[in-house]
């Protein structure tokens, strides 16, 4: 990919007419290109704004679920086992998808496929509201959940491809909060379709059908550039960049055999002089050695966009830094050709990742026991007023988590902007926001009175969401482009399985064994501490990472992310 370029001093003046000069005015050129980022950003808020709707949408009935159990057990004699799992099946659908969702993004249309998949969602929606015995609340469930799994898949990606630097964590915040407003907004609207009789859960199902329909018409008719996902972005390198010392840039090199590293998945705007020739610039998002797949390097990723027009030949043809992108580029071509189970056994070696896993599949089965279960334990065993308790736990859990997420992220991006070269101050945060959570944890178990429940589980909720969306953000940032739709599924994937599955069903098995709802209230509760437990390795495989880097003399940069 060599890119021609004539020396000015090569032009005779005679040569530039004014109305070909008049054409390429620096000044008119700039003016077009701010005109075009502005119009793109436009549309990338449009298709965020629509993204977080459809995410109220997809978790509607979460929240709608809890309230219709007290229509849909007795009628239907559903045991609190089977309870349990008509809510996990959802997520066991999840499951079934997942090793065809790579592919899916991959090769065909994002927009066509997540359009597909709402409508699919809102015909698995009608089934459910016309349900009249078990089999139809399963099969409408389990097709509810392979709906959904595509756009739960994607949303996380889409933050990661289109948001903007140093708000990444805000933006998804904003779209976990979502997820929040959804299930609050299915637990107020069928509570609210309550007053009008055993028929109102089928309502509550009519208005998500409804509110589905009109933006899934919405999501199709937005502008395919800024929904898409570019499965080949990886593969546009300039053989011909040199990102070494002499360029001034002060960023690293990629060779994983020299002296220096970087980090970073979002290395963006490395250069701040004018003779800067980058436009833009991605370095290593992801480090890892595979040798059991037959890769001998380290995988990493280098994404690149610059005008050609301004690439001065004291920046080209660095002989090092070309090796070393003809280097990134077979390895993008090797990652391109892995098979969906490769791909799923390369991400299972990273330790980082694999913990970030298990701590949000931690915090996703203490949310979804609290979500499903506590309305009925608090009726039955603690003997809070229904109507009373439907406003108060709504309030609590609604308000906590998107205070958590909302407070939670913009202080994780606040950190990674202002201290950069500090990486583990934003693991400290996520421990001290862990420990608080898994204190108030303790509080609800031991001390079972309506204050304690009145007060307790509005921190929890705040503390617990504080995490999520960094969490969430981490689990693609750190992968090359081809990995991500899989490190997103299977991502998704295991906290869908162990976290809301498991989280659904074993505290209802609990109770059916133990005959009490104490121990539903210690399957809830305390697997905070796996959580917590997971923050204190990651960071310090961080830290070792971090310290054996500097004993062996290579260069860290760190800029706009949480370092892997």
């Amino acid at each position: 990919m060599d890119h021609l370029s004539v020396p000015i001093n090569d032009i005779s003046s005679s040569d530039v007419t004014p109305e070909r000069n008049s054409k390429h005015d620096p000044e008119e050129i700039i003016s077009k290109t701010d005109i075009k980022e502005n119009h793109g950003y436009k549309y990338k808020v449009y298709a965020f704004v629509i993204i977080a709707l459809l995410q109220i949408f997809v978790n509607y009935d979460n929240g709608a679920v809890p309230v219709m159990l007290i229509w849909i057990q007795e009628p239907y004699n559903f045991s609190s086992t089977e309870l349990g799992v008509m809510g996990s099946v959802v997520y066991f659908a999840f499951v079934s998808m997942s090793p065809i969702m790579p592919y899916m993004f991959l090769k065909f249309s994002t927009q066509i496929v997540i359009t597909l998949a709402l409508i699919g969602n809102i015909l698995s929606l009608v089934i459910y509201g016309l349900a009249i015995n078990k089999s139809m609340f399963f099969v409408s469930k389990f097709c509810i959940g392979a709906s959904q799994a595509l756009f739960t898949t994607y949303y996380p990606i889409w933050v990661d491809t289109f948001a903007p630097k140093y708000h990444r964590n805000v933006w998804m915040s904003i779209l976990q909060g979502g997820i929040i407003i959804g299930m609050t907004f299915g637990y107020i609207i069928t509570t609210v379709y309550s007053f009008l009789g055993d028929k109102g859960w089928r309502y509550s199902a009519l208005t998500q059908i409804i509110f589905g329909s009109v933006l899934t018409i919405l999501f199709y008719f937005i502008p395919k550039e800024f929904v898409n996902f570019d499965p080949s972005r990886d593969e546009h390198l300039d053989f011909d960049l040199c990102t070494c010392e002499k360029s001034n840039l002060n960023t690293t090199e990629m060779d994983s055999t020299n002296k220096s590293v970087c980090l970073s998945s979002t290395c963006d705007d490395l250069s701040q002089s004018n003779d800067s020739v980058l436009k833009r610039y991605r370095s290593v998002d992801f480090i890892s050695k595979v040798s059991s797949l037959g890769i001998s390097n380290h995988i990493s990723k280098t994404y690149s966009s610059f005008d050609s027009s301004t690439n001065k030949p004291e920046y080209s043809k660095c002989s090092k830094c070309f090796i070393n992108n003809v280097k990134l580029y077979q390895e993008t071509m090797i990652v391109k050709k892995l098979s969906v189970w490769s791909k799923f056994k390369l991400l299972i070696k990273q330790h980082v990742y694999i913990l970030t896993c298990i701590a949000m599949s931690s915090i996703s089965f203490s949310s979804t026991g609290l979500l499903f279960w506590m309305t009925k334990i608090c009726e039955d065993y603690i003997g809070i007023n229904k109507r009373g308790f439907y406003f108060i736990f709504t309030v609590q859990v609604s308000a906590g988590i998107i205070l958590g997420i909302a407070c939670g992220s913009y202080l994780i991006d606040q950190i990674i902007y202002h201290y950069p070269e500090h990486p583990l101050l934003v693991d400290i945060v996520l421990i001290i926001y862990s420990v608080i959570s898994c204190l108030f944890d303790v509080v609800v178990v031991t001390i079972q009175i309506q204050i304690v429940y009145g007060s307790c589980i509005f921190i929890i909720a705040f503390y617990s969401g504080s995490i999520v969306p960094t969490l969430t953000l981490q689990s693609v940032a750190y992968l090359p482009h081809r990995l991500k739709p899989a490190g997103a599924s299977f991502f998704i994937c295991q906290y869908h399985i162990f976290g809301f599955a498991l989280g659904s069903i074993i505290p209802g098995l609990a109770i059916d064994i133990f005959k009490n709802y104490t121990a539903a209230l210690c399957v809830i509760y305390l697997p905070g501490f796996i959580a917590l437990s997971s923050f204190i390795f990651i960071m310090y495989i961080k830290f070792y990472r971090i310290k054996t880097a500097k004993i062996s003399g290579r260069i860290i940069y760190i800029k706009g992310v949480v370092v892997m």
